[in-house]
């Protein structure tokens, strides 16, 4: 079934967050998994975007693509490597603006919601 479905990835990565903050391993992690997909998973290289260190802008683009990526019939993954909260009901991967302070949740993190509701999108 997945060798002929067409199969979309947003991989991310988050390891520069401010001082005290920073993760040594997700930006490795996400690239890892991202070769992964491509290798073993048969994922167009094309179809897997790898995001290390984003902003929320790239965020919000390279979820944009997942959607307009979206179909019926083919397979859409998400994976983060990053800090995340919940914050007011709301689940949000942080960028790499983060740096500890509640006011940054909202400009520095990325509504998790929004990207179960594109990945919806693929069955």
């Amino acid at each position: 079934m997945f060798k002929t479905a067409a199969k979309y990835a947003l991989v991310i990565g988050v390891s520069s967050y401010g001082p005290g903050h920073q993760l040594q391993n997700c930006v490795r992690d996400a690239q890892n998994m991202g070769q992964m997909l491509i290798d073993k998973a048969q994922f167009a290289d094309d179809n897997v975007h790898i995001l290390p260190d984003p902003e929320l802008a790239d965020i919000a683009r390279e979820v944009l693509w997942l959607q307009h990526s979206a179909s019926a019939q083919g397979l859409g993954l998400f994976y983060y490597a990053g800090h995340a909260v919940m914050y007011r009901a709301q689940h949000r991967m942080l960028d790499t603006h983060y740096s500890g302070y509640e006011y940054q949740i909202v400009s520095s993190g990325y509504a998790i919601e929004e990207v179960i509701r594109v990945l919806e999108m693929f069955h």
